[in-house]
This record gives C-alpha cells, structure tokens and sequence, in this order.
C-alpha cells in the first residue's frame, strides 16, 4: 500500500501539429519552442499512480495539449538526471540548470544535445555515480 509510481505519456499528432500529454507525478516535461527560443516545463497537474486507490484519482490527472512546430525540442526525463549533487556544495543540479542547457543548445541534434546534458551533469556532481536511475528522452520536431 506505500508504492506508487510515475510516468509521464505522450503522443505526438504530427497531422495536428498538437502535442497530447499527461503526468501522473512524474517530472515535468521540458519544451524548447523554436519561435520564441526559450524552453519551459509543462508542469501541469496529475498525481503518482497507487497513490489514491479509488475512482476519485480521476480528479487529479488528465491531458493536455501543446502545439508544436519545425525545430520545438521537447526533452523528457526522470528525476536521477535533476537530483545528482555538486558533492562539495552538495547542492542538487536541478530543473533550472537543464533548462538552461537545452535553451542555449536547442540548436544541436538530439544526440549531440543528450551528450552534452550528460557531461554537464557529470562535471557538475564531479564525475561520481549519479545515485538514482537517470533516463532522458529527447525528441526534436524535423
């Protein structure tokens, strides 16, 4: 009864150009919109799966939806790549470090722009392990 999990589901409506999501407490997504060259989090509402086990747990998720053009970068990732520690400060790399990195590098392709995030990260905690299960995902609209 004390487990719950998050996730965060998405579909792409390339024919729309509409971007459907939803999070049921998982971190939020990171969006780079092209246009404007800034990035932001997408940090609607919904709640960890098993947290509420009734009918009422509808109440706390749902979709929404995010229009999308050429070059928007959307990056998707669990919370290891956020919480590694700088072990000196022991202060956590966090949202907004990340969001600065994909803003000023949304230009790159995606493989270079996963790297880079990596390196970043492992520089700033000072190559140690990152503790937790990190995962990224990034998709760039072409």
């Amino acid at each position: 009864k004390r487990v719950f999990i998050t996730l965060t589901y998405t579909l792409f409506d390339f024919g729309r150009q509409k971007l459907l999501y939803g999070r049921a407490g998982h971190t939020p997504m990171l969006f780079f919109d092209s246009e404007t060259k800034t990035a932001r989090y997408l940090q609607d509402k919904g709640l960890g799966l098993g947290i509420i086990r009734d009918k009422s747990y509808a109440k706390f998720v749902q979709q929404y939806e995010k229009r999308f053009q050429k070059n928007d970068v959307i990056v998707l990732f669990t919370d290891g790549i956020i919480e590694g520690r700088d072990p000196t400060e022991n202060e956590e790399f966090g949202l907004e470090r990340l969001r600065i990195i994909v803003e000023e590098n949304a230009v790159l392709e995606v493989e270079e722009l996963k790297s880079l995030i990596l390196e970043e990260i492992y520089k700033y905690i000072k190559n140690e392990k990152i503790p937790d299960d990190h995962t990224i995902i990034i998709v760039k609209i072409k």
